[in-house]
């Protein structure tokens, strides 16, 4: 504790200023939360496929060039191929 409390007075002085301090970080902690809930989508968004660049107007090219550039989308396709291609091989292993 902090060597300002030498009696009664001081002590109720300090715990309403950490009672207020506590409200403060309370407030802001739930417009933080507000602000997380405004933008996860987004930011969601933006994680998987990358900031967008720039505005060129044409959608699809974007979004095309988009999903090209996207490493986690990258590794997700390779890895759906390669597990396809083990199936695909145990299946005509399988029927041969």
């Amino acid at each position: 504790m902090s060597n300002t409390i030498h009696d009664i007075n001081s002590l109720d002085k300090k715990i309403q200023s950490l009672k207020a301090r506590q409200k403060d970080i309370e407030f802001r902690l739930d417009e933080n939360l507000q602000n997380l809930k405004a933008n996860y989508f987004g930011m969601t968004i933006n994680s998987f496929f990358g900031r967008k660049k720039k505005q060129k107007g044409d959608f699809w090219g974007d979004m095309a060039g988009r999903f090209m550039e996207s490493e986690k989308l990258q590794a997700g396709i390779g890895n759906f191929v390669e597990k396809m291609a083990n199936k695909l091989g145990d299946f005509f292993q399988g029927k041969q």
